[in-house]
């Protein structure tokens, strides 16, 4: 591995969590703003209805951790249960409209919160970032699933 791609990890793994934090602190003072593992479970359910196995699967949290949190969005209104019209003994989970509007809400928030903290920068240095974010989404489209590539 070339040093310009060691520094770029490093860079990359220090940035990230702070930029995160940064993002969360604006969140924990948002009363819309779910938590981050109920911010998870909407997230994966944009994908498409999915029964509450596959996602505590994702998650990697056991099946009554999953259907507790799933109960708490769905006391929001942010998803629904309902049958399976192939296999009426299933369950389906899916996000609703006001599911889906509190993810829009959140990445609002984030993406002020970003543009606020890039107002200092030139317009020169946003173009690298759009660049540099723009092959840092290319490296990791189809390879986020194995850690060896």
């Amino acid at each position: 591995m070339s040093d310009k791609y060691t520094q770029a990890a490093s860079l990359i793994v220090d940035v990230i969590p702070r930029f995160m934090r940064a993002l969360a602190s604006d969140w924990r003072h948002d009363e819309h703003s779910p938590d981050p593992g109920h911010f998870r479970v909407l997230l994966i359910l944009t994908e498409g209805p999915t029964n509450l196995s596959t996602l505590a699967a994702k998650l990697e949290v056991s099946l009554p951790t999953m259907s507790n949190s799933i109960s708490t969005l769905v006391e929001r209104g942010w998803v629904l249960r309902r049958r399976d019209p192939d296999d009426r003994r299933r369950v389906l989970i899916e996000i609703t409209e006001r599911g889906c509007g509190v993810l829009e809400h959140i990445r609002n928030v984030a993406q002020a919160h970003v543009s606020r903290a890039l107002r200092d920068l030139s317009e020169e240095e946003c173009e690298l970032i759009i660049e540099g974010m723009s092959a840092l989404g290319r490296a990791f489209d189809g390879n986020h699933q194995n850690p060896e590539s």
